[in-house]
């Protein structure tokens, strides 16, 4: 199946279409790709919990709520909506969502609404009991 996938939010719309369907952002210029292969192109991370692991996109949120709720639903020093993922050309980033504990990106703590780049290997804490691996 052929397809276009948005840059700012991800989104796979139909290979005709000129405006993204969920953010309305332009996409008439976007090239039509195989959406069967939509994670190679798109490019994702991973954070690799303690026995759990999570593919993430650019602009998914981790939280209780969002990605990874299934490992993170019971941590409660985690927040519902905790961190962003966003991705420049092809740099990934994390954004703090003002949570209640706090992010450390390997051991330093973000400042909330602040971006702030990762790489493989670097270790994200969504609190400080609850951490993280990124695989890139």
């Amino acid at each position: 199946m052929l397809c276009k996938i948005c840059p700012t939010c991800n989104n796979t719309n139909d290979q005709n279409e000129l405006i993204c369907k969920s953010c309305l952002t332009p996409i008439d210029s976007v090239a039509i790709v195989d959406c069967n292969k939509k994670e190679e192109l798109q490019g994702y991370i991973e954070f690799v919990f303690d026995g759990y692991s999570q593919k993430l996109f650019a602009h998914d949120i981790v939280g209780r709520d969002g990605k990874a709720k299934e490992f993170l639903k019971d941590k409660l020093t985690v927040s519902r909506e905790h961190l962003e993922i966003q991705k420049e050309e092809e740099m990934f980033y994390i954004v703090d969502k003002n949570s209640t504990n706090g992010t450390y990106l390997n051991g330093e703590k973000i400042k909330p609404n602040t971006r702030k780049k990762i790489k493989n290997s670097d270790k994200i804490s969504l609190s400080k009991q609850v951490t993280c691996k990124v695989k890139i």
